[in-house]
């Protein structure tokens, strides 16, 4: 019941090692882990400060170890990176932000790998990031291929003369560290690639063709501050990571005192990762060759990482630079603005002139700041590090509240008081299930399936602490998914929603109690589960609204065990497809029952558990509503305009008493409301229907 190898709570059940190698493996899981679940809410946040928090240490400590810079400066720089657009974006996904802090370690082992010979510096981070996040660790395994490649040519720290025989020493240490890495998280990366063969290797059919994944000039103003674009698959790479970087970018390359190959080697990786950010099959193939599903580019963090080291670089050398360098420095921000004003012109919403006023004076004052640091060097050793610091955490601030907001307006953050309310209600319910359960002769039958017809999201059954078939991740099985699919349970490639079904279906499966939420006062609110099942208790509360609600429970009498005796022909059923779902029902439970047969490859003698209703769509009664062919079925396009209201009307008779059940197959989910009479007025017209 409570394992870390496989849990109840997901898709019927599962392996659950997968479920913590893609989100739960990191160390900081411990905080929400070890606090009170009544602090769930607050131990996540803590739990995100905590990693975000670290990403700033291990710049810091990076800069003071590979640059030099003094522990003063790079606390600057490492807030800068740590609340890159990547790393305030992510606080919604944290499982990714551990390769945010866990990348500048990755980094620095990897030129002390090459400077001195040393090995574990690199083989210990890397198989940290392997183990805490295996997904953003391939994806930095591709970024250490890349900086290795690149620092081995431009490096100014390893000899200046290396024959073939020192470059193959090099490549040798490397692939130890590498494997040395891969072997130490080889527990984990094994589980995960049994979990992600069930079906995320096939989760979709990649388009490869040659293409362009965004406007090249689009990208240019990623780089100012409050710059959010979108989380969905057409975002923009974020990459912001602080005006004071982009002011001195320039300075980078119009200082004296850094040398044309590392000038040439962080150019490199830059136009490396631009390119492969902006080709789209190169860009699917850090992905792990599929296009992703939400938040693109999930390894923009690197082209901040690049951008933060060489403007603290550039810091740490203004005494290489000439006063009219800074003057280019805010020429190039002007351009930036320029470019960002034309293009708003086009195709943006996001860049408003409030924020283009914000942008121009963080870089007048940071101007103004480097230009007193470069000709006082009392005020660049002890004053500019606390100007810097204050103003560079003013504008990050107010970044990441903008991030937030425009977060919240595009995929909406659940209200703290809503969680806990939905929360603890519905784990209120579970435990009444459980005692009456316990007290109605089934003290030996702990084990039970449940589900409800109502969500929060689809994983509530992990939430509510109840065994049930609403689940999405992205470790899935397919085949699992294709049944339940088949079945008739709402689903997509990666999730399954239980909305109601049928008795066979639940009681094939073991759903045992079921639950709907009936919203008080409301004469649309109305019972899902099947009229067969036993009432047993209400439990009444206030929901999310505030409104007077209630969640009726209800015992399924024909609910089976998780395991029992079927007929051996229930192993040749495959690939049920779901086109038809009540034949599908009709099929397993005759298969089980050991009434069907196979013949010519094709099943016979089928119970008719459910008998078809023919219905003819031509009969159907349009008013505001199109329809056009959709493969072997019909499309239904609600016509558009205020005040319409579209219907479809269809007359069905059955040819017996029963309950009638009516699957839309549909391959793009909208709400429509039902309304059913059974009442004919005098002149043919059906009345009094019902919702």
């Amino acid at each position: 019941d409570e394992s870390i190898f496989y849990n109840w709570s997901r898709n019927m059940s599962g392996g659950f090692m997968g479920i913590i190698a893609y989100y739960l493996a990191s160390p900081f899981t411990l905080i929400p882990v070890l606090l009170p679940r009544t602090m769930i809410v607050g131990s996540l946040q803590i739990m995100i400060l905590s990693k975000v928090g670290l990403a700033s240490v291990t710049f810091s400590y990076y800069l003071q170890k590979s640059k030099k810079v003094s522990p003063l400066h790079s606390v600057i720089f490492g807030v800068l990176y740590a609340l890159c657009a990547y790393g305030v974006i992510q606080a919604m996904n944290p499982m990714w932000l551990d390769g945010v802090y866990l990348l500048p370690m990755v980094i620095l082992g990897i030129e002390y790998l090459i400077d001195d010979g040393r090995k574990l510096n690199l083989a210990i981070p890397l198989a940290m990031i392997f183990v805490f996040n295996f997904y953003i660790g391939y994806m930095v395994a591709i970024f250490t291929a890349i900086y290795f490649l690149v620092y081995l040519v431009s490096s100014d720290k390893k000899p200046k003369k290396m024959d073939s025989a020192d470059y193959f020493n090099v490549f040798i240490r490397a692939l130890v560290a590498v494997g040395t890495a891969i072997l130490l998280a080889a527990f984990m990366l094994i589980s995960i690639y049994k979990a992600l063969s069930m079906g995320k290797f096939e989760f979709s059919e990649p388009d490869f063709s040659l293409k362009t994944s965004f406007a090249a000039l689009d990208f240019i103003p990623q780089l100012l501050p409050a710059q959010y674009d979108s989380v969905n698959v057409q975002g923009l790479p974020e990459i912001y990571c602080g005006m004071l970087t982009v002011i001195l970018l320039p300075l980078f390359y119009l200082n004296k005192n850094i040398s044309f190959r590392q000038k040439a080697g962080y150019t490199s990786i830059i136009l490396i990762l631009f390119f492969c950010m902006y080709i789209n099959p190169v860009d699917m193939a850090w992905h792990g060759f599929q296009e992703p599903n939400w938040l693109p580019y999930r390894y923009s963090f690197m082209f901040s990482f690049i951008l933060v080291t060489m403007g603290a670089t550039a810091f740490k050398n203004l005494e290489g630079i000439k006063t009219s360098a800074i003057g280019a420095s805010a020429a190039g921000v002007g351009a930036i603005i320029i470019i960002a004003i034309a293009r708003n012109t086009q195709n943006s919403e996001y860049i408003t002139q409030k924020e283009l006023i914000i942008a121009t004076v963080f870089s007048a004052v940071y101007c103004g700041v480097i230009y007193v640091c470069h000709n006082t060097k009392k005020f660049m050793a002890v004053l500019a590090p606390l100007v810097l610091l204050t103003v560079t955490s003013v504008e990050l601030g107010y970044n990441a509240y903008s991030v937030f907001k425009d977060e919240d307006k595009e995929v909406a953050y659940t209200e703290r008081n809503n969680y806990y309310s939905i929360i603890n209600n519905g784990r209120n319910v579970i435990s009444l299930i459980d005692e009456y359960n316990k007290n109605n002769g089934n003290e030996n039958d702990g084990f039970y399936r449940a589900e409800k017809t109502f969500h929060r999201t689809v994983n509530d059954p992990l939430g509510y602490g109840f065994k049930g078939i609403s689940h999405s991740s992205s470790v899935m099985n397919t085949k699992i998914l294709k049944f339940l699919e088949g079945m008739g349970i709402a689903s997509s490639s990666y999730s399954t929603r239980y909305k109601g079904n049928s008795t066979v279906f639940d009681s094939l499966i073991g759903i045992k109690y079921s639950m709907d939420e009936i919203i008080l006062d409301d004469p649309t609110s109305k019972r899902k589960t099947s009229a067969i099942y036993n009432p047993i208790f209400s439990y009444e509360y206030k929901n999310k609204d505030d409104k007077d609600a209630r969640i009726d429970v209800f015992e399924n009498p024909y609910a089976l065990s998780v395991g029992y005796a079927a007929d051996e022909v229930v192993g040749k059923i495959s690939a049920l497809g779901n086109d038809d779902v009540l034949r599908n029902q009709n099929i397993v439970m005759s298969s089980v029952a050991g009434h069907t047969t196979i013949e010519n490859n094709q099943f016979a003698n089928i119970c008719e558990y459910y008998k078809k209703i023919d219905v003819d769509p031509n009969d159907f009664i349009l008013s505001n509503v199109t329809a056009s062919p959709y493969g072997e079925g019909t499309q239904y396009t609600a016509v558009q305009g205020e005040n319409i209201d579209p219907v479809v009307n269809m007359h069905i008779t059955p040819e017996m008493d029963g309950d009638v059940y009516i699957f839309f197959q549909t391959g793009n989910q909208k709400e429509v409301n039902l309304w059913l009479s059974t009442t004919k007025g005098e002149n043919g017209e059906y009345t009094n229907h019902q919702f």
